[in-house]
């Protein structure tokens, strides 16, 4: 499941996964993030992967098209995951080119919180 989460703020939005993702996950949040992300701003994700299973095949790239084309709107990306993550983090940085894109353990997620909100 991935949900936009209550606790975004402002241009931060914490986008949770947990369990195995699905295509219709990923559309989900697609459509969810269309609502929310207005283009006049430059947002910054905080992903929390820390129940993260990992992802059905096919659901890792679906959707690749609305971050490519979204991606310039996105100045900084937070992923809170396990080290056996660092892989995924790293197929972030590709799609988030224009982004800076930073890794966090867990125990290091009010980092990433501070991290998202400097100027």
């Amino acid at each position: 499941m991935l949900q936009v989460m209550p606790e975004s703020e402002g241009i931060i939005v914490e986008i949770k996964a947990s369990g195995t993702i699905t295509e219709d996950d990923k559309a989900a949040l697609i459509e969810r993030l269309s609502e929310v992300m207005d283009t006049r701003e430059r947002y910054r994700l905080l992903y929390d992967w820390e129940a993260l299973d990992g992802w059905d095949k096919g659901a890792r790239s679906a959707n690749v098209s609305f971050l490519m084309s979204h991606r310039g709107l996105v100045d900084r990306v937070a992923v809170v995951c396990a080290d056996r993550l660092v892989d995924d983090v790293e197929r972030l940085r590709d799609l988030y080119k224009y982004s800076e894109v930073r890794h966090f353990t867990p125990d290091q997620r009010e980092a990433a919180w501070v991290w998202l909100r400097e100027a």
